[in-house]
């Protein structure tokens, strides 16, 4: 959540384009499986990560925990539900005028100040609604990753 304010924040208040912003959103015409089989395939025992590894000699065999690990299911989560909460918090901070901004800082407020005091209030309904959504999305997913372990096991 963290990531995705920081991104939308760049996005609204300092990027020329949005061509970050499209680029993100670009994961949405691929669908939900191909994404989830993309990162096996990038994550998985000849996928691209232990393929590369084993080129240049840094390991000499795969390693096998990448694949139906913690990291793996955060990893593809994060790549699934980054886009969600990208266009809700973008939405909600192009609502806060950049004139709100201008006078913080005419008033002396530091950039600190103007996160805690203006920019954070002003946008509380769009970071609760980014965070509500994709946690509820991320939760219903839970039983992908919890079945894929189990299987394993």
């Amino acid at each position: 959540m963290v990531t995705a304010f920081s991104v939308a924040y760049y996005i609204v208040y300092w990027a020329r384009t949005n061509f970050i912003f499209y680029t993100i959103l670009l994961s949405w015409f691929s669908s939900y499986l191909v994404r989830v089989y993309a990162w096996r395939t990038i994550l998985g025992t000849n996928g691209l990560i232990n393929s590369t590894l084993m080129n240049i000699g840094v390991i000499d065999e795969p390693m096998r925990f990448l694949l139906f690990s913690p990291l793996a299911t955060t990893v593809t989560l994060i790549h699934i539900m980054y886009p969600f909460a990208l266009l809700l918090l973008v939405s909600a901070l192009r609502d806060i005028k950049r004139d709100y901004l201008d006078a913080a800082r005419d008033l002396g407020a530091t950039s600190v100040q103007m996160l805690t005091r203006v920019i954070l209030p002003m946008s509380h309904k769009g970071l609760v609604g980014a965070f509500m959504f994709t946690f509820i999305l991320s939760a219903g997913d839970y039983i992908t990753p919890h079945c894929s372990v189990t299987a394993k096991a």
